[in-house]
């Protein structure tokens, strides 16, 4: 597996909305409105 050092991280994010990285892990938040719209993403 190949691995990425910090700094191409933040630049391949660059080009996502919203993710960050943070402890070692990209991140993004979801949010929805009830728990149908939740497993409908999922699903």
């Amino acid at each position: 597996m190949k691995t990425y050092t910090k700094e191409t991280i933040q630049v391949q994010l660059e080009q996502l909305n919203e993710w960050t990285f943070n402890h070692n892990s990209i991140h993004k938040q979801f949010q929805f409105k009830n728990f149908s719209e939740a497993l409908s993403f999922i699903v």
